[in-house]
C-alpha cells in the first residue's frame, strides 16, 4: 500500500514536470484566460524545545514542505491552478504524528477579496504514511484556505520608501 502511494505520488511528480515543460501553442496564448504560470512555495520550521505538551520538553522537530502549482486558467484575480503538495516531518523523539511523510495532488481556485485578502478552496488527493509505525492513509481532502497579505504588502511599501 506504501508502494503505491509511494509510486502514484512520484508518477504526479513527473506529470506535473512534464506539464511545465510543454509548449504553449500560439493560439492559446491570445486567449486571456489561458495563461500558464508555476507558482510554488516551500518552507520550513525548525524547532527546540518543541514544547507542545509536556511530554514533548527536550524534544526537537523539523518541518519541511513544497507545494508546485501549475496555474492554467486565470480572469482577474480569480485563478485555477493543478497543485502538488509534500510534506516531511521529523523529530527526536519517535512520536508516530512528528514522523511522517504526506503527499497530494489536486486542483485550487483561489480568488483576491479586496486588496490584502485571498480566499482559496481547495479539492486534493493525499497519501499520508507515519515513518516509525508505518501506518498510511490515503483520501480526499477538501478545503477553504485564506491568506491576509497585509504585512508582506507593507513590506514591499516600506523597502520602496526606503530604497
Amino acid at each position: 500500500m506504501a508502494t503505491t502511494a509511494f509510486t502514484l505520488s512520484y508518477l504526479a511528480t513527473i506529470w506535473l514536470a512534464a506539464l511545465a515543460t510543454l509548449p504553449v501553442h500560439a493560439e492559446l496564448s491570445d486567449v486571456p484566460e489561458l495563461k500558464s504560470s508555476f507558482p510554488g512555495e516551500t518552507g520550513g520550521v525548525l524547532r527546540f524545545p518543541n514544547a507542545n505538551q509536556d511530554n514533548d520538553e527536550g524534544n526537537a522537530f523539523a518541518e519541511a514542505w513544497l507545494k508546485q502549482g501549475i496555474q492554467f486558467w486565470q480572469r482577474g484575480d480569480t485563478k485555477i491552478q493543478a497543485v502538488y503538495l509534500s510534506n516531511y516531518v521529523r523529530d527526536t523523539e519517535p512520536y508516530p504524528w512528528n514522523n511522517l511523510t504526506k503527499h497530494g495532488v489536486g486542483l485550487q481556485l483561489s480568488t483576491s477579496l479586496g486588496d490584502h485578502l485571498e480566499l482559496t478552496f481547495n479539492v486534493r488527493h493525499d497519501w499520508y504514511k507515519e515513518l516509525e509505525s508505518g501506518f498510511s492513509q490515503k483520501g480526499w481532502r477538501f478545503s477553504i484556505d485564506y491568506y491576509y497579505r497585509y504585512f508582506i504588502q507593507g513590506l514591499r511599501r516600506l523597502g520602496s520608501v526606503l530604497s
